[in-house]
This record gives structure tokens, C-alpha cells and sequence, in this order.
């Protein structure tokens, strides 16, 4: 493991600064390409380096410094990238879906526009669909649960197989 790792690890913070200068070129650089944002991307880099501080201690030396820095990194733009946006999806206007069988009435997401031959189209591609790929889809689309082990396979085919028959209309 790397001196300066190691003495910012002990709690000196003239080595985490020394950190902070050999990387915050990088670091900034991989936010930026992930934002497209310059601001955003200061704010994130900034971000990322307060939770090095926090963090450093449970840095085990297993891979290369960089590499573990960058995994932070990359992993605190999609948690910032994932509350904007859920923000966002919370405040859409909703429209009811009819289906045959226990999913009787959902509220989905209103498409923007306002198409209400599009809202026909995917409400007959997803009753067309076979009832697991149809509950996988719903679950994990529509009401925004995680995806079990066996499901991930199912949300998968259903986007498949809505693909082609929206594609075949």
C-alpha cells in the first residue's frame, strides 16, 4: 500500500491533501465525462473527496488506490443521478392501465406527449405479454420494485417481446 495512503489513513491531513492534488484532476475529469456538467461535476468531485475522507480507513489495500477511488466515485454521480430522477418520476401525472387479471387497474406514468394512441399501444403490448413477464415488468417499471434473482430474466424477455410488438404495429 502506498505511503501517503497509508499516513492520510493514520489522520494526517497534509497527506490527505497530497491525495486530494494527485487526484482530483482524474476524479473531476470522470465526473464530468459521467454529468456533462461542469458545475455538477465540481459539486460530485467535491463530494467524492469528503467521503474519502470519511472512508479512507476501510481501504484495504487489495487493489491499486485509483481504482478504488474511481469505484467511489462512479458510485456517488449514479446515487446523485438516481435521487434527481427519482425526484422527477415522482411528479408525473398518472392514467389508469386495465389488464385481465390481479393487476386490474394500475396508474402508470402519463407519456409526454399526451398521445393517447401511444398510451393504447403500450397498454396492449403489456396484456399481451405472458402473466410472469407481465408482473416483472409492472414490478419492477411500474411500481419501481427491486429486481429478485429470477426476475431480472423475466424484466428482460418482457422488453423484448414488448419491443418487437410495438415494433410490428
Amino acid at each position: 500500500m502506498d505511503t501517503l495512503v497509508r499516513e492520510a489513513q493514520s489522520g494526517s491531513q497534509s497527506a490527505f491533501a497530497a491525495l486530494y492534488e494527485a487526484h482530483k484532476p482524474r476524479v473531476l475529469s470522470l465526473c464530468l465525462k459521467m454529468t456533462g456538467d461542469r458545475e455538477k461535476a465540481e459539486d460530485l468531485t467535491q463530494d467524492t473527496f469528503l467521503r474519502l475522507h470519511r472512508k479512507i480507513h476501510t481501504f484495504k489495500g487489495t487493489s491499486k488506490f485509483s481504482t478504488w477511488l474511481f469505484r467511489m466515485t462512479t458510485n456517488i454521480v449514479k446515487m446523485d443521478y438516481r435521487k434527481d430522477h427519482s425526484k422527477s418520476r415522482r411528479a408525473v401525472t398518472l392514467v389508469p392501465l386495465v389488464f385481465d387479471d390481479d393487476e386490474a387497474v394500475l396508474d402508470v406514468p402519463d407519456p409526454r406527449p399526451a398521445n393517447p394512441v401511444l398510451r393504447m399501444d403500450l397498454a396492449k403490448a403489456i396484456s399481451s405479454l405472458d402473466r410472469p413477464y407481465r408482473k416483472a415488468l409492472i414490478d419492477h417499471h411500474i411500481r419501481g420494485l427491486a429486481e429478485k434473482r429470477g426476475s431480472k430474466i423475466r424484466t428482460y424477455r418482457a422488453r423484448v417481446k414488448m419491443r418487437a410488438y410495438l415494433t410490428t404495429k
